[in-house]
């Protein structure tokens, strides 16, 4: 067993975020690596609201849990059986919820559920991208099943968070869909590109003979007139 440890942020309880101890530096030992998982140098990493719901729900413990799922970084080793990936990899991935996560400097992941990062963005752009890109993309392309031949109007609800704007994106890019999306009447400065996709008309009126698909955050997502019975909450 390694004797090496490492730096991370770890929580011991379910506090209130703004309590100090809600997250802690700790030092804890360096991940052994199963057969099929490599070591990675963690280099960026984003907050999703898994990492919100998970650190809320957890009982008082003497053992931290390490959160942080959407990571990017550098592999510094491999277990005996990797075989996609190699030492000096950059790579992106959404790690695994029964592990402990990528808060660390050093993270144990399964090959299986990572990929070689895109030489376009850097290690903070790819670490924003695994959950929001991942659920986009299943709920098109699996759960819907949208083909580059699709037609038809798309209507996402939240179009301007993390997984509307990219869901926006993949069906401009990958399908025949006319997409129509819903945001904030008030238009903050967030330094990110416009995604121009959102119309202030009733969405009767923008399509009088209802929507093939329709995708909405949460299962409050108030259903408009006319809306066929496949809208689906993210």
């Amino acid at each position: 067993m390694s004797t090496a440890t490492m730096h991370a942020i770890g929580s011991y309880q379910g506090l209130p975020i703004d309590d100090p101890e809600s997250l802690q530096d700790v030092e804890i030992p360096v991940p052994e690596l199963r057969p099929r998982d490599v070591l990675v140098r963690v280099q960026a990493v984003s907050v999703n609201p898994v990492d919100i719901k998970v650190r809320a729900g957890l009982a008082p413990s003497t053992q931290p849990r390490i959160l942080g799922f959407d990571a990017a970084g550098v592999i510094e080793a491999v277990g005996p059986q990797v075989s996609t990936l190699a030492v000096g990899d950059e790579v992106w991935y959404a790690g695994d919820i029964t592990r402990p996560g990528a808060n660390a400097e050093l993270h144990a992941v399964d090959e299986r559920i990572v990929a070689r990062k895109p030489v376009t963005l850097d290690f903070a752009q790819a670490a924003a991208m695994p959950l929001t890109t991942i659920t986009a993309w299943e709920t098109l392309f699996d759960r819907f099943g949208l083909t580059a031949d699709s037609t038809g109007t798309l209507l996402v609800l939240g179009g301007a968070g993390g997984v509307g704007s990219i869901m926006i994106q993949l069906a401009k890019e990958l399908t025949a869909v006319r997409v129509l999306a819903s945001a904030a009447n008030r238009l903050e400065n967030t330094g990110q590109p416009t995604i121009p996709a959102s119309f202030a008309f009733p969405v009767s009126v923008m399509t009088p003979k209802g929507l093939p698909c329709a995708i909405g955050p949460g299962p409050r997502a108030a259903a408009a007139p006319g809306l066929k019975n496949n809208r689906r909450p993210l």
